[in-house]
């Protein structure tokens, strides 16, 4: 049985889903939990049917179709503790249940051991600075090549305030070369060690070769960021399950170098969601669950999949791993606002304030001290 949130976000949504799944005009309105049920037995429904007539109208049928079910839930507290007490007799069934109630009553962000200290997400957002150690780079591209600059780059940005900084050595910009393994590791590796001599800081390494990761974590990095979800490089999952260290698992549709060829889906969130799901089964055992989802924004997407995946953030959270968004300066911004690269701080921030208003935990930035300082206007309006 596969299941999946869709989180009404706004009334072209809510239009749009009634059309997508042929469901009854005015079934379904902004800010509504629907939870998508696929893969499901005829024992599992008739179960399911009993379990929801009981609790009507708190949980209701919004679609009883062959091939999925469609349920509206509100999160009232009779009805979460009628689903924390049910008596389905379904592994499946009750396992779905206790993660709505789990949703619901979200606990306290995870606290993760990672080496000899914690990263914390109860901090949120967490900053994950950006430091591009290439020639070629679509923002910062050959400003920081040379060992020196960027482990300056690196310490300036935890002055700053970062809380990560996450190094890459190969550009992922749309229509990239690849760079061979050894190239990236004489980029990255000094850097590592560099910056490593004077902070305790995370380092996350931005690669999706498994001879970099395991080289870099080695060198003193903490996480490994894999644009292609350990896809491009199999290799990938024995050096997490190696070194047990969190993994950022993002979406891409093809590669840097063809991405962005007119990228096409039957079902964006779909797609995405099932492709982040499926890998976190894939990794979970391999590093007790650390795992971050990065639904990859202008990796294979136009400009309108971003949006809607920036607009729909907050189903991804059904998940129950800490969400990483990046959209720092990105294409999709400039085009928007008709902008250069240097000119994409009040697009990028937008963005990045509404992505953390609907559930993402860390925003990987270039501009630090002004993420730093949205950060804190944030946090002091949501706790006056």
């Amino acid at each position: 049985m596969n299941t999946r949130l869709i989180f009404v976000t706004n009334d072209k949504r809510a239009a749009s889903l009634q059309a997508q799944y042929q469901l009854e005009e005015n079934s379904i309105r902004p800010d509504n939990h629907l939870f998508i049920l696929k893969e499901i037995s005829s024992k599992q429904k008739e179960l399911l049917k009993i379990f929801v007539d009981e609790l009507t109208p708190l949980i209701q049928f919004v679609s009883q179709g062959e091939d999925k079910i469609i349920l509206k839930v509100l999160p009232e507290h009779s009805l979460l503790t009628s689903m924390k007490n049910n008596n389905i007799d379904d592994l499946e069934l009750t396992v779905f249940f206790n993660s709505i109630v789990n949703y619901f009553t979200a606990k306290p962000k995870k606290r993760w051991k990672v080496g000899h200290s914690y990263l914390d997400f109860s901090g949120r957002p967490l900053i994950m600075g950006i430091l591009n150690v290439t020639p070629d780079s679509f923002s910062d591209g050959g400003r920081f090549i040379e060992k020196q600059k960027a482990i300056e780059r690196g310490l300036e940005m935890i002055e700053h305030g970062a809380d990560i900084i996450d190094i890459g050595g190969e550009s992922t910009r749309p229509g990239a070369e690849q760079v061979q393994a050894a190239e990236e590791l004489q980029r990255v590796i000094p850097v590592i060690e560099g910056i490593k001599k004077y902070s305790k800081i995370f380092i996350s390494i931005d690669t999706y070769k498994s001879l970099v990761a395991k080289e870099a974590i080695e060198a003193g990095a903490d996480i490994i960021n894999d644009i292609s979800g350990t896809v491009f490089d199999e290799r990938m999952k024995g050096v997490i399950e190696k070194k047990k260290c969190p993994l950022i698992l993002a979406h891409i549709k093809g590669t840097p170098k063809n991405m962005q060829v007119n990228p096409k889906y039957n079902d964006l969130h779909e797609e995405v969601y099932r492709f982040l799901q499926k890998k976190c089964v894939d990794v979970e055992s391999l590093n007790n669950g650390k795992i971050i989802l990065d639904p990859g924004i202008g990796f294979g997407k136009s400009i309108s999949h971003n949006l809607k995946l920036i607009r729909d953030i907050k189903d991804f959270t059904f998940l129950a791993k800490p969400i990483l968004i990046g959209v720092s300066r990105k294409s999709f911004i400039g085009k928007i606002l008709g902008t250069n690269i240097d000119k994409r701080l009040t697009g990028s921030l937008s963005s990045e304030i509404y992505s953390y208003l609907h559930g993402v935990d860390i925003l990987r930035v270039h501009d630090i001290e002004e993420t730093v300082h949205l950060k804190n206007i944030l946090n002091k309006i949501l706790t006056a």
